[in-house]
């Protein structure tokens, strides 16, 4: 892959995007063996790292690896694969390899904000990202523009319409930021957004926004913790058997032991069939007959 300038920047290739330049001595040995193909970015999307020579349809490299935000989280999106061709040659050599940090800052940027600048004009953020509908939602707003300006925020529904979304001034935190709260309701299923706008000091419009989901499409994380009994009973009623850490290890054993009760191999040859002997000495017997009717015996 290639490193695309926003990806030279960005925390995830922080250190060591060096690697995927051609003047690097590792250079060929960061190749990975294929990715998938996309058909479009969306405009939300910011691509870190590209296709060296594949093309979309529509023009611009074949992205790899992309990111966008989405609600109060973050997405990145790795289309490659075979990433362990970026540690096994070059550990077999003695030499650094990109991979352990590649995941380790990935993983660190997804789970904090270090990505969010710290001199945005306008920050929003919406808490929880996923709620039932006929739920409410928080949203927070962190402007540093010019005190006192007004700040206008609208709520887009997923059926196309809006409405306006009050704000109320919150306690500033001595660091030139203020904060600004208020409440949006899920009245519709789908994806929300909240959109908010102000005016800097030199009369120019900032705006941003932040959404969040109501319907269930996340409500596999509202129950994220192990439910250790329903999974014992899924277990039961399969014919299967539970296993927690502690007991893993003899996994393998039961699997051994289930394949021995199970499997058994037996041979019966077609000879030793008391069908297949009553077939072949009616076919014999009728052969008879009709050879000696035709007189060819």
């Amino acid at each position: 892959p290639r490193v695309t300038r926003e990806g030279e920047q960005h925390p995830v290739f922080a250190g060591y995007a060096d690697f995927f330049t051609l003047g690097h001595p590792d250079h060929e040995k960061v190749a990975l063996d294929g990715a998938a193909r996309a058909t479009e970015i969306k405009p939300g999307a910011t691509v870190l790292a590209e296709h060296p020579t594949d093309m979309l349809a529509g023009g611009g490299a074949q992205p790899v690896l992309l990111w966008q935000r989405y609600g109060a989280g973050k997405v990145l999106c790795l289309l490659a694969d075979s990433t362990c061709r970026w540690y096994l040659p070059l550990k077999g050599l003695g030499r650094a390899s990109p991979y352990a940090r590649f995941w380790a800052q990935s993983l660190r940027w997804l789970a904090g904000r270090a990505d969010e600048p710290s001199d945005a004009r306008l920050v929003v953020r919406v808490e929880p990202a996923e709620v039932a509908p006929g739920e409410w939602a928080r949203v927070i707003v962190e402007s540093r523009l010019p005190a006192g300006a007004p700040l206008a925020a609208r709520l887009a529904l997923p059926d196309g319409s809006s409405e306006p979304v009050e704000l109320r001034a919150g306690a500033a935190d001595g660091s030139g930021v203020s904060l600004s709260m208020g409440r949006v309701r899920a009245a519709q299923k789908g994806t929300h957004t909240v959109a908010v706008q102000g005016v800097d000091e030199k009369g120019a419009a900032v705006e941003t926004s932040g959404s969040f989901i109501a319907g269930g499409e996340l409500a596999e994380f509202r129950r994220a913790g192990l439910d250790e009994a329903y999974l014992r009973e899924t277990a039961s009623r399969s014919g299967g058997k539970y296993f927690t850490v502690l007991d893993a290890k003899t996994l393998p054993d039961h699997l051994r032991r289930g394949v021995l009760l199970r499997a058994a191999r037996e041979e019966i040859h077609p000879f030793n069939s008391p069908l297949f002997f009553a077939v072949f000495l009616g076919l014999l017997g009728a052969e008879w007959v009709l050879r000696r009717r035709r007189m060819l015996l």
